[in-house]
Formats: C-alpha cells, sequence, structure tokens
C-alpha cells in the first residue's frame, strides 16, 4: 500500500523533541506552532518518537496514520494495517496552488535521527507530502486469511486527534 499525508493547512506542521539519555528508548514529542508574529510556542503531545530499526534507520513519530481494510458488504468488520509509525518530512509537493507553498522543501529525512541521537525535528512544510511507497518496510495489510470480494481501504491521519490541525479532515 503506498500512502502519501500532507499538510494542506495554513501553517508548517512540526513536531520536535529530545531526550536526557541514551538509554532511554523514546523520545516525547512536541507540537511547534508558528505565531504570525513570527514566534513560536511547543504544545505537549501525547505522542513519542522510538527508534526504527527496520530498514527505515531513524525514529518514528508513533501511532500517527492507520489503515483500515473493511469488506463494502460489511463495512464494521475491519482489518487493520501495519505501518503506523513515521518519520514524516517534505518528500513530495502535493498542492503548490495553497497560499504559503514554498518551492523548495524545508523538512529533512536527516532530521529523523540516528540510533545515538538525543533529539529529533519531523515536519511538513505547507502543500508537501510525506510518500511511503508500497515497498517500503511495513506498507501493507495482510489479506491472506480474508474472503474474496469488494473491499474500501481507508487511511487517516491522527485518527484520535493527538495534534493541532486547522481542519480534521
Amino acid at each position: 500500500v503506498t500512502t502519501v499525508f500532507s499538510n494542506y493547512g495554513v501553517g508548517a506542521f512540526e513536531v520536535r523533541g529530545s531526550r536526557t539519555s541514551p538509554d532511554d528508548p523514546v523520545i516525547v514529542l512536541d507540537q511547534v506552532i508558528y505565531t504570525e508574529s513570527g514566534g513560536m510556542r511547543r504544545v505537549p503531545t501525547r505522542v513519542d518518537a522510538r527508534y526504527a530499526g527496520d530498514g527505515h534507520n531513524h525514529w518514528h513519530a508513533q501511532q500517527v496514520v492507520t489503515m483500515e481494510l473493511s469488506p463494502v458488504l460489511s463495512p464494521g468488520s475491519v482489518t487493520n494495517g501495519n505501518k503506523i509509525h513515521f518519520c514524516f518530512f517534505d518528500n513530495t509537493s502535493t498542492n503548490s496552488a495553497l497560499e504559503g507553498y514554498v518551492g523548495t522543501p524545508y523538512y529533512k529525512n536527516s532530521w529523523c535521527g540516528k540510533p545515538d541521537s538525543y533529539g529529533v525535528r519531523m515536519g511538513l512544510s505547507i502543500g508537501y507530502g510525506d510518500r511511503y511507497g508500497w515497498d517500503f518496510v511495513g506498507q501493507y495489510i495482510d489479506i491472506s486469511s480474508l474472503a474474496g470480494g469488494t473491499y474500501t481501504l481507508k487511511a487517516t491521519v491522527d485518527w484520535v486527534n493527538n495534534f493541532y490541525e486547522t481542519d480534521d479532515t
């Protein structure tokens, strides 16, 4: 399954976090809200980052996206996807017509850290998205036990509302 989640808001979507010891397996993340006056404030979230030793070799924010597959004729029966943790950064332009869009990506993969990093910074600029191709580690839903039929695939960003958003749609 290839997924792209995008920032169509009025400002950057950014999280930052740090840890005090290399033995701590968790980096607690704050959301960074930029103000119109050029300042910023950090808002605590219930989201943490953990090192992803699955070939991505950087830290991932936990519980960012959920994928659900449900049969059209029985929508209450859901099979969940595997990949829900991400290091998000500007890796694809998704809407250059948005006010505030800048033609050069700002957030970088390298800011997702290494195993020994004490801090991380992840984000999406206005009009940019984070694309994970079908061939990335964990980008799948196990359908081996599902009956044949027609299914609906739904991916939802921030389904538990851990982050401030201009519009949840």
